[in-house]
């Protein structure tokens, strides 16, 4: 499901992230990051090796959206593992291919009567469909800066808040809604980043010596 695919994308970016700065670490946060390696290995094996133990004491739901995002991860993209996201997108490409320059109207890409009146789950479709290639490149070029701009955050701890914050945003807008600019969440999350991103350390300024007459 598109959830196991936003926890297991954060995972390994969490990952992904300790490993290169690893030697950028104090050494107390070394030993915590080899225990974070350490017990994330732990429990991927022994999750491979009890699997079916474990799956028997699931409900089915469960067991379904495991399987679903096994499937996805493997690369089986259907209506099933994408929760019906990947048969919405296929009625909206054919639309963006249309009206690629300038969109299709403000509204267009929010419900489609062909698909049960649902809407696109996903702010960079919605924003290509209905606005056009212009609006739509001015927002990968904000995504791709603000990313940059993360990584660039002074301290280890905060790079890696403001990444990771961002990096939920980027989830919420092209995994799961449509609607990531207006949603009270993904604001929040794009809030603190930005105020992560924008923080500076003051210049302290030491005080000139006096010149003793």
């Amino acid at each position: 499901s598109i959830k196991g695919i936003k926890l297991a994308g954060f995972s390994a970016y969490f990952l992904v992230f300790l490993i290169l700065t690893f030697f950028k670490q104090r050494k107390s946060n070394r030993v915590l990051s080899i225990a974070t390696v350490a017990l994330f290995l732990f429990g991927g094996t022994y999750t491979y090796v009890n699997f079916y133990d474990l799956a028997s004491k699931m409900s089915y739901a469960q067991v379904s959206r495991l399987l679903d995002t096994i499937d996805l991860l493997s690369g089986k993209i259907n209506s099933k593992t994408t929760s019906e996201r990947s048969a919405i997108a296929e009625l909206a490409f054919p639309k963006i291919k249309e009206h690629f320059i300038l969109g299709n109207g403000f509204g267009t890409f929010h419900r489609f009567i062909e698909h049960k009146g649902l809407g696109v789950h996903n702010t960079g479709l919605i924003i290509i469909g209905e606005s056009g290639i212009v609006p739509s490149f001015l927002f990968i070029v904000f995504i791709l800066v603000y990313f940059y701009k993360a990584m660039l955050v002074q301290g280890l701890d905060n790079k890696f808040l403001a990444s990771s914050l961002f990096i939920a945003f980027f989830f919420i807008a092209f995994l799961t809604s449509h609607n990531a600019l207006e949603e009270r969440m993904s604001n929040i999350l794009l809030g603190i980043t930005i105020c992560l991103i924008s923080f500076r350390k003051p210049n302290v300024i030491s005080p000139s010596p006096q010149i003793q007459a």
